[in-house]
């Protein structure tokens, strides 16, 4: 919670490498909303990272790499 207080500004995002449904998105998304809540700030919760899949790639290292990529710029975007 003291990192989200010093950035009164910053959209928080959520970015992991894993599916949507694989990885803690679920877990810590109900968690950061309640720090948001707290905060007085808006508790829109960005994700940045692969779609629900049932497995944890697609097989195809060159859309594994296109997948990371999109990952990584949608993270980072300002």
């Amino acid at each position: 919670m003291p990192e989200i207080e010093k950035y009164k500004n910053a959209k928080v995002t959520w970015a992991q490498e894993e599916p949507k449904n694989q990885g803690f998105f679920y877990f810590v998304e109900p968690r950061l909303r309640n720090i948001m809540k707290h905060l007085k700030r808006d508790s829109d919760i960005s994700y940045a990272g692969r779609v629900s899949s049932a497995s944890t790639a697609t097989g195809f290292g060159k859309i594994h790499e296109q997948e990371l990529k999109n990952l990584l710029q949608e993270a980072m975007k300002i």
